[in-house]
């Protein structure tokens, strides 16, 4: 192996521990649990027979991102994930392991506001690969052959540019990236079917799946202490309120309306932090990497940005109508954006970002969207106040 590639800035890069095995198996079995219940997997069947028997015209544009089209991303992400890996244990038994390691990996070794690198880089590979390739092009010749042609084409250059993730020359087969081009391949029905943003999902969402292997932390005490107290806090909160959280559903249906019906302030308070304190908690269990807090995250400066979230939630939900018009597309925008500016140190940190952190801070928009400014505010509040001995707590164990 390149001794050159196993250094980053003079320190050994950490190996990944074997948790991070569970930690995707979990994440994986979360998305067949989600396709089944919102019946997805049927759909995905008849999406790739259709692909794959030339009548691509059958599966163009069905519609936007709802809770019927959710589970057909999950589920379509469920197939992905054994095909991707799959293909990859094959390149790597005829090609042999890689002289260095993936460029990302170095890059993932030290906290850093990767989250942000990780979903620029994305975006700009599906606008290269789906929408010039499948949306632009098309408007030259629409024919079956051709989009098949337009197909082969991107997604070809795509998995080819890939190569740069091997910084040794000799590891640069073309044989190396037979994987992101059998990836493409779902990418392609996905963007066919429901649109350019649909098809960033999958993609991040597959990523991130795959960046679970990369976990450098154990389990420790923190973790353990984190899962008792956000238990408590979801028993408590359900305990005193007794919200209907079969309401949440109608959430899902992202129709942009957000208020539900009867419920008052503390029935949104109560939801929020049931559902909040259960993604952590399954976030522990998963064991994904955590970044701990760091100085500048005190607890102080945490409880003053609360006052401010609201305010920059609801401006940005706004500010996206002018680009973006399907809700379920605007509140997943919103959400990455606000997570832009967090740290991570590993590849599960990544994923746990990703998995815990984006579908958290979609529900919090939900809430504050329905209870307006002045009441989120004090929703915002109350949130941050019970999550700072969660964050007291971390950041002891950091120490």
């Amino acid at each position: 192996m390149n001794g050159n590639a196993t250094i980053v800035r003079n320190r050994p890069l950490r190996k990944s521990r074997p948790e991070g095995i569970w930690s995707m198996a979990a994440t994986w079995a979360m998305m067949i649990l989600l396709g089944l219940y919102l019946g997805g997997f049927l759909p995905v069947g008849r999406a790739l027979q259709a692909f794959f028997s030339g009548d691509i015209a059958s599966i163009r544009n069905w519609g936007l991102v709802n809770s019927a089209s959710l589970g057909f991303l999950a589920s379509i992400l469920v197939i992905m994930l054994p095909v991707g890996l799959g293909t990859g244990m094959l390149v790597l038994r005829i090609c042999g392991i890689p002289q260095a390691v993936n460029n990302l990996e170095q890059y993932t070794e030290r906290p850093k506001p990767v989250f942000m690198f990780i979903m620029v880089l994305l975006f700009a590979e599906e606008v290269f690969a789906r929408w010039l390739f499948l949306g632009v092009l098309p408007h030259i010749n629409d024919s079956h052959i051709a989009y098949y042609i337009y197909f082969l084409l991107g997604n070809a250059i795509w998995a080819g540019l890939h190569l740069y993730n091997y910084p040794v020359a000799s590891d640069q087969q073309l044989l190396r990236v037979l994987p992101q081009f059998v990836i493409g391949i779902f990418l392609t029905i996905v963007y066919l079917l429901f649109g350019f943003l649909a098809a960033l999902l999958v993609h991040i969402a597959y990523d991130m799946l795959i960046s679970c292997l990369h976990k450098l932390n154990k389990f420790n005490s923190g973790e353990i202490y984190s899962i008792i107290y956000n238990a408590a806090v979801a028993l408590i909160a359900w305990l005193v309120v007794h919200p209907e959280l079969g309401a949440l559903r109608n959430w899902l249906h992202f129709n942009g309306q957000f208020a539900l019906p009867g419920w008052r302030l503390q029935d949104y308070i109560a939801a929020m932090l049931i559902v909040t304190c259960i993604l952590t908690v399954l976030g522990d269990i998963f064991l994904y990497d955590v970044t701990r807090p760091s100085e500048s995250a005190r607890p102080m400066v945490y409880l003053l940005w609360s006052v401010f979230t609201p305010v920059i939630v609801l401006g940005l939900y706004l500010l996206t109508d002018v680009a973006i018009n399907d809700v379920a597309a605007r509140l997943f925008t919103v959400a990455i954006v606000i997570l832009c500016v967090v740290k991570t140190s590993s590849g599960s940190a990544l994923a746990g970002h990703f998995w815990i952190s984006v579908p958290r801070t979609m529900t919090m928009m939900c809430a504050l969207l329905a209870v307006g400014l002045k009441e989120g505010i004090i929703l915002a509040v109350i949130n941050i106040v019970l999550g700072l001995p969660e964050r007291t707590i971390r950041y002891k164990d950091n120490e």
